[in-house]
């Protein structure tokens, strides 16, 4: 591929409609798999709002990221992954920013754990 050469306007993930950030981040069945994971995974167990909130709005800024990745990386030729180990990644980066940084008390102890917070 060179610089400036034609790109098929196709979403990449979905070889569905037209790719536009609405597309590729709100409207894609595969990024809105993910997403969907990814909230259910916060959904589980007692949890205390405050972390749920925090890891929500980190687990949001790497779906963003992962998914500009996913894409890139099937633009470029590279293996692309299934929903799962996209979400995986996702949690692990969220684990990664968030271990030690967050106050777990009693009542949020099995979210967190399920998050690899503690």
């Amino acid at each position: 591929m060179r610089w400036g050469g034609h790109l098929d306007p196709a979403c990449v993930l979905c070889d569905g409609m037209d790719e536009t950030r609405d597309h590729l981040f709100a409207e894609c069945l595969f990024s809105r798999g993910v997403w969907g994971m990814v909230m259910q995974a916060c959904q589980e167990r007692g949890r205390r709002k405050s972390l749920r909130a925090t890891v929500v709005r980190v687990a949001w800024c790497s779906y963003l990221y992962y998914i500009w990745q996913e894409r890139n990386g099937r633009i470029h030729g590279a293996l692309p992954r299934h929903k799962e180990g996209v979400t995986l990644l996702i949690r692990r980066a969220v684990a990664s920013r968030l271990k030690g940084c967050v106050k777990v008390v009693s009542s949020s102890l099995a979210f967190a754990a399920d998050w690899d917070l503690v």
